[in-house]
Formats: C-alpha cells, structure tokens, sequence
C-alpha cells in the first residue's frame, strides 16, 4: 500500500457496531431472543425453522435460497413496508412449488422504538406470508442502523441453516414479475463462488437531481456491468464469517470477486439479462443528492485502500473509464459522447481527490470520519416499471466475450 493509500486508510475509522444482538421473529411469532449475547438462541431458532422447512419440503435441498431484506422503521410508512415485504411475497411465490422458500427481514430501529419496530414486522413478515403461503419468514429486530449488520445476521442464520447462497435485495427497488426466479435459476446454474445481479433501470427521482443524473448516467457508467446489492445473489462462501464492519457496504461482495489478473477479471461476477429491477436515482433535495454521492466517493477510496492489488483495474476499467489517460478508453459510438463521458468523468475525478485528500489528511492529523453509516432518511421506491430509455448498459452472460 502507498503512503497516500495508507493515510487514506487511516482517515477513516467507522465506530464498532452496538453489541447488542437481534431479537428473532418466526411467523409473526417470537421464537427466540438473544438480546442478552446467549448462543443457544440462535440454535433454537434454526433448529424449528429446520423441522417447519423439512415438513414443508419435498425438494432434495431444501435450505436455498435465503432472501434477504434489511430496512429501517423510519426510512418509510407501514403501508409502504407492507408493500415491500408483499413485493418479495409475490417474488418467491413464482419460484414455483418444489422450492423452499425462505426470507429474512431485518427491522432496524432507534433504542427508543423497540415495539415500534416489532409491530412494523410483525406487519412485514405477515404481508409476505400472505402474498406467498408457503414462504418460511423470519425476522430481525436490530437497535441501531448500519445495514451490514442486517446483512451479517443474515449470514450467520444462513450458515446454520447450510444455505448454499443468498439473495440480498433492498427496500428501495422494485423487481419487475420473474425478476427473483430468474436471479435463483441462473445462480443455481453459474452461481458457485459467484455472484448473480439484476440488470438496473434507473428512474429520476421528481427533483432536478433525480433528472439530470437519469440524463448523464450512461456517460457515468463502466465498462461493463456488474452485480449490485441492490439485487444480487452470492454464494454463502464468499462471505462466509461476515462481512468486515470497516467497509460498512457490502460493495466488499465485488473487490473479493473481481480478479483482474485473470483473462475476464468480472467472470465471477455475473449479469442476468432475464432479471430486472428499478431504483430512483437522485434526491429529494440538492442537500441529499450531495450527501449520497459524497458518500459513494468515500466509499471507493475505503475500497481502493483496503484492496491495493485490485485498485488499478478498478480505476481504469470501473471508475474513471473512458478518462484517458487515467482510465481505459471507452467505446462510445460517437467522438461526441466520448467527449462527453470525458468531462463528466473528470470532473467527478476532480470530486475524487477532493474527498480522497480530505481523508488523507485526516489520518495525517489523527482524526478519522466516523461515517458514512447507512442512510436511514425517507426512501424513495419507483413507481410501476417504465419501459427502458434507450440501449442498455452491456449485460455479460455466462457466454458474452468480456
């Protein structure tokens, strides 16, 4: 690691997660709690979710997948919350009949909303048993924001139930009919020691900033696609013990992936073509849109210190691609939209070392950001699916030449 790259690393220290643990919900119904740290709770809890998945099963391998889903109690409505779990509900129910189908929900909440957020799961976990019958739901009850530590808890429940992999979806998309069946029937094909996303249609929020990035994104994009958390698949293996807290993202799922010595450095990270999601882009306020791109930007610097030998790729190939000499040169159809990328990618480069030189210089002096943490403001869900804008970003298949 460079000097830069290590003061960098040093300008940013997240806090230690709060040490409570979560407080499991099955059914609706508390099948254990494990607020005092007690690890024979989270055995109890497998142990029925184990009997209530082999009476409900015939499939030969019955503990995959596990669906994920973090929020937080005040990121949006009851009817709203409603409305996801139900959305995923009516995901897994098209799985068909032989599959198990299991899905975990965690509610986050402040330390002074616990019942607040046992009833707003309550809500959830029977909005999605009632959109789908046969799904097995289970709950989360976590003080405290920070979705990894959803997304951890998660790995930990998979890991004692054998799962083979995890779909981790976030409360903010919505998946267009077949979206989750095509993400488990690809992964279940090339998914080992891989990871399997949705193709991404972005819609503007109704501020000007939702606008204009939904007019400038494709300039913004990479070379090639690849999977984001949003809604992915990736096998339990990957991230088995958890994901370290220090990255706070679990944009971790891409830097242990990509391989750029290898002939396709994204042949572990794979694109579903058949899968497709909607996400806002853009704030509610100009504040808001700021605060989201700053906070990306310190999360590729995190990234980019903590995996040195997969930096290079990642600027040239992913970040600043089509910024010669700094990034690859792109292949846009006209030298008019090569111009283009080129000065909205220098200038979100110039934003780059702003904010790369503001960590440096806070683990020069010894005072690192705490942050980013996990947004936990008013969500903003697309409306219905549009019809897509346009040729979309390149989708690699198992079969598309990188």
């Amino acid at each position: 690691m460079s000097l830069v790259g290590a003061l960098i690393a040093r300008g940013y220290r997240p806090p230690a997660p709060p040490p409570a643990r979560p407080s499991y919900l099955w059914l609706g119904e508390r099948a254990a709690a494990a607020d005092d740290g007690a690890s024979d709770d989270l055995a109890t809890l497998v142990a029925a979710l184990r009997r209530r998945l082999e009476a409900d099963s015939d499939a030969p391998d019955p503990y995959t997948p596990l669906v994920v889903l973090p929020t937080y109690l005040e990121r949006t409505s009851a009817d709203d919350h409603a409305a996801i779990a139900r959305q995923i509900g009516e995901q897994t129910r098209a799985l068909g009949d032989t599959d198990t189908r299991l899905l975990l929900i965690g509610m986050q909440h402040p330390a002074s909303s616990a019942h607040a957020a046992e009833l707003r799961l309550r809500q959830m976990l029977a909005a999605a048993h009632e959109a789908d019958p046969k799904l097995v739901v289970l709950g989360l009850r976590l003080e405290g924001s920070g979705k990894l530590r959803t997304v951890n808890a998660a790995i930990e429940v998979a890991e004692a139930l054998e799962a083979r992999f995890l779909v981790l979806l976030d409360d903010d998309i919505r998946m267009e009919p077949g979206c989750l069946d095509a993400l488990v029937t690809r992964h279940r094909r090339d998914g080992h020691g891989a990871a399997i996303g949705a193709v991404k249609q972005a819609q503007a929020s109704n501020h000007w900033t939702g606008r204009l990035l939904r007019t400038i994104g494709a300039s913004l994009e990479p070379a090639r696609a690849y999977p984001h958390a949003c809604c992915m698949t990736v096998d339990l293996a990957v991230v088995a013990g958890g994901i370290p807290w220090r990255y706070v993202d679990d944009g971790y799922i891409f830097f242990e992936l990509v391989e750029p010595g290898h002939a396709d450095p994204l042949h572990r990270l794979l694109m579903e073509p058949a899968a497709r999601c909607h996400h806002v882009v853009g704030g509610s306020s100009s504040g808001s849109a700021l605060a989201h791109q700053r906070r990306m930007l310190i999360l590729h610097h995190v990234f980019l210190a903590g995996y040195p030998h997969k930096a290079r790729y990642y600027r040239r190939h992913m970040l600043f691609y089509g910024l010669r000499p700094i990034g690859a040169r792109a292949a846009d159809p006209t030298r008019r939209a090569a111009a283009a990328r080129w000065l909205l990618k220098l200038l979100y480069f110039a934003l780059f070392i702003v904010v790369g030189t503001e960590l440096a210089l806070r683990g020069l002096v010894g005072r690192p950001l705490a942050g980013p943490g996990w947004a936990t403001r008013t969500i903003d869900r697309p409306t219905e699916p549009e019809p897509a804008r346009g040729a979309p970003l390149a989708v690699r298949t198992k079969e598309t030449p990188p």
